[in-house]
């Protein structure tokens, strides 16, 4: 708890490595998994060659909190979540995905909360068009992808 304390406190950086906020997912999860126990699942398929590319700060976190949320605590029986990484020519896709489907209810099915409306706008501030941001149903998941252009991120 003290290093996910520490790292949201100090990050003032606009980027970070992947490697980096893959470890504050990491401490994060460890802290989920006591709270849901074997009711929570996680993998990681990350390509090593994108462990040094630079992600926006606290962006994956927000993509696994909200699955966290809206996927894995509305399931009686948990589910899982899986983040993966590889590079696609001269672009980072990231992915997390989990459990569940999007529920859009009443509202429009453009229609985001407040953490992935920040997450499209921050991405649109740093990247303009050259990044995008993907909320998908996919089988019995949500799918969260990232793509950046690693030949424009910023540190």
């Amino acid at each position: 708890m003290s290093n996910i304390l520490r790292n949201s406190i100090s990050k003032q950086q606009t980027t970070d490595s992947l490697q980096n906020e893959l470890q504050l997912v990491d401490d994060y999860l460890l802290l989920e998994k006591i709270r849901f126990e074997e009711r929570l699942q996680y993998a990681q398929h990350i390509a090593p060659e994108t462990l040094d590319i630079p992600i926006p700060t606290m962006m994956l976190q927000t993509l696994v909190e909200n699955a966290i949320k809206h996927g894995i605590s509305k399931l009686e029986a948990g589910g899982f979540i899986e983040i993966s990484s590889e590079l696609k020519g001269h672009q980072l896709h990231l992915k997390v995905k989990n459990s569940g489907q999007l529920h859009t209810g009443d509202r429009h099915a453009d229609s985001l909360g407040f953490g992935l409306k920040a997450t499209e706008s921050r991405l649109l501030y740093m990247y303009g068009s050259e990044a995008q941001f993907i909320l998908e149903n996919h089988q019995n998941a949500v799918c969260a992808t990232i793509i950046l252009p690693i030949n424009l991120s910023k540190s």
